[in-house]
């Protein structure tokens, strides 16, 4: 078994423990035979790997391999329970400005605080992940209904719209939305409705930014 401990000085390490039977030539049982050893350095590198395999280095969030499995599973229990489910791809208004004017440390400090509120405007079963780049997607599971998606992108644009201190620098930045529901007897896989997303993203784009397009609305 493995199992931690906390030393004198206050830290913790992992232990892991094995112990079996020790018997005479006769069969007699004589006790058991049990060692420990330190696995920390195991544990920590494992967590590591799973941390590099399954979320984004900067931000912490899923990356997109955790989110198509994300995605996944939130179809399949939207198709259980027969609940919609939606799907938001967000895109920050002219981030390459603030990385060409003020380099990739404040822009990188911006992906972090977005992030932060992100997480903050959704439930705590919903995703909110970073594919790449300023590029987030959101995946809110079982739905009431359609509106319930619009209303949660109206928190996020004013979340997003307040200001962000960074150093000396204090940006207002806005964010751009797209958005396709999967009702619960839609034929749509996980592929097809990321693509429906990220075309109502752009059409949010196009239409002035700082605001959220539905996909029916884009592809009417």
């Amino acid at each position: 078994i493995e199992f931690r401990i906390v030393t004198k000085t206050g830290e913790l390490r992992w232990i892991g423990h094995g112990c079996r039977a020790v018997f005479s030539a006769d069969g007699r049982p004589l006790g058991r035979r049990i060692s420990n050893r330190d696995i920390t350095d195991l544990k920590n590198a494992k967590e590591q790997a799973q941390q590099l395999a399954f979320f984004d280095s900067l931000t912490n969030l899923p990356n997109r391999r955790m989110l198509l499995d994300r995605l996944n599973q939130g179809l399949s229990q939207a198709k259980r329970f027969d609940r919609p489910l939606a799907i938001m791809f967000l895109d920050l208004d002219r981030f390459k400005e603030i990385n060409d004017t003020l380099g990739h440390d404040v822009g990188d400090c911006l992906l972090v605080e977005v992030a932060r509120r992100l997480s903050a405007c959704v439930r705590a079963g919903d995703t909110v992940a970073r594919p790449g780049g300023d590029e987030f997607v959101v995946v809110l599971s079982e739905i009431a209904h359609s509106q319930a998606a619009t209303l949660v992108a109206e928190k996020i644009i004013k979340a997003i719209r307040q200001p962000v201190r960074v150093a000396d620098h204090l940006l207002q930045v806005t964010i751009s939305i797209g958005i396709a529901v999967h009702e619960a007897n839609a034929a749509d896989d996980a592929t097809e409705l990321m693509k429906k997303a990220d075309i109502a993203m752009y059409g949010a784009k196009q239409a002035g930014r700082n605001g959220y397009r539905l996909f029916e609305e884009v592809n009417a």
